[in-house]
């Protein structure tokens, strides 16, 4: 286990799944963490979890939403999109 991926554990208790973005947006940017995808997928649910909430279902399109979310945070930070980290694009069409 990673630095990060335990930062994201920990967090997961009282953070809020924008609050969680935020964190791993932060990371991708300052940190470089070696394997985002892996903490993206290992974190999927509570990264998601409003947008899970919103829709009443965990299925591809919270998950879009959420990662549209990521990437809007990282661009505004960054001015790179997800894909530069090696994690998924969002279909902008669906958002």
């Amino acid at each position: 286990m990673t630095v990060y991926f335990l930062t994201l554990q920990e967090a997961v208790v009282s953070a809020s799944p924008a609050a969680l973005r935020i964190l791993l947006a932060i990371a991708l940017k300052y940190c470089n963490p070696c394997n985002p995808l892996e903490l993206w997928f290992n974190h999927n649910t509570e990264l998601c979890e409003d947008f899970i909430h919103r829709f009443g279902t965990s299925d591809d399109r919270s998950d879009n939403v959420s990662l549209a979310a990521l990437e809007n945070l990282v661009l505004r930070k960054e001015g790179r999109p997800l894909r530069d980290y090696c994690l998924p694009a969002p279909e902008r069409e669906l958002v």
